[in-house]
């Protein structure tokens, strides 16, 4: 069962779950939109509305539930749990403590993660092994951080942070500025290159490591054009998570499903 359409994350995962031999879409979706039947390439599907959620989840008890809506994450974390459903969950700016207090104490297990990009997640992973084992590798340097997205992105790039926290970790101080979010499709294709058909969906990334004396720049950055490389790893987050199903209480993350 998918959550948040007609977003586009939601619809892309729902379109390719269609298309899969080894899965079965449901034949309804879970939405905060006024649509009845929702159609994209390969389904058509009844748009559930609040406050029918919970009994739509009871009614057609899917193995798994996919989330990638732009509402309430938390409320939709524990009406889960209420349910007994495990949930792939890519949306971002999560409470994860919450959230992941609320997994453990329920029957159920889920993947929560605030980039289905498994490459990305494979260079977090080893910013991660640096920061445990080099904690003061970049001391003394100071952290620029810059994120472009599509101009209808609201936050600011859950990775960016993430990746700030794992640098600020190596002994990096981070700009007085903070992370500087790039969302107008003018900027982004004229300075940042941005390819004009992806205005509308990429995740450009820059981080920047300077030294005190400024005799030294590191540049770190990762650039994701289209939205392929997260169904990717959402799809192979919810296989990860049916083959957990006797697992009760867990939150695992993009690096668990990386190391199956």
């Amino acid at each position: 069962m998918v959550v948040g359409l007609p977003g586009n994350m939601a619809s892309l995962i729902a379109t390719k779950i269609a298309k899969c031999k080894d899965m079965v879409l449901s034949p309804v979706c879970l939405t905060h939109e006024t649509f009845g039947i929702i159609k994209r390439d390969g389904f058509a599907l009844q748009g559930i509305r609040v406050p029918d959620h919970e009994n739509a989840i009871r009614k057609y008890k899917p193995d798994v539930i996919v989330d990638f809506s732009k509402g309430s994450p938390e409320e939709n974390c524990s009406m889960f749990c209420e349910c007994g459903v495990p949930f792939v969950m890519g949306t971002t700016g999560v409470n994860m403590e919450t959230m992941k207090e609320m997994v453990e104490n329920s029957n159920i297990s889920a993947v929560i993660a605030p980039n289905m990009a498994t490459p990305i997640v494979a260079l977090q992973a080893m910013l991660e092994y640096v920061a445990k084992n080099f904690p003061s590798a970049f001391s003394g340097y100071s952290l620029k951080i810059e994120e472009s997205h599509q101009e209808e992105k609201v936050d600011t790039s859950g990775t960016a942070i993430a990746v700030e926290r794992l640098l600020n970790a190596t002994g990096a101080v981070s700009d007085d500025n903070g992370i500087l979010s790039i969302r107008n499709p003018l900027i982004q294709e004229r300075l940042y290159g941005v390819p004009k058909e992806y205005l509308k969906g990429h995740g450009y990334h820059k981080y920047s490591l300077v030294s005190s004396d400024g005799t030294v720049v590191i540049n770190i950055g990762h650039n994701i054009n289209g939205r392929n490389i997260y169904v990717d790893g959402t799809m192979r987050a919810i296989r990860f998570l049916a083959k957990k199903s006797d697992e009760h209480g867990k939150v695992f993350s993009m690096t668990d499903v990386l190391k199956v």
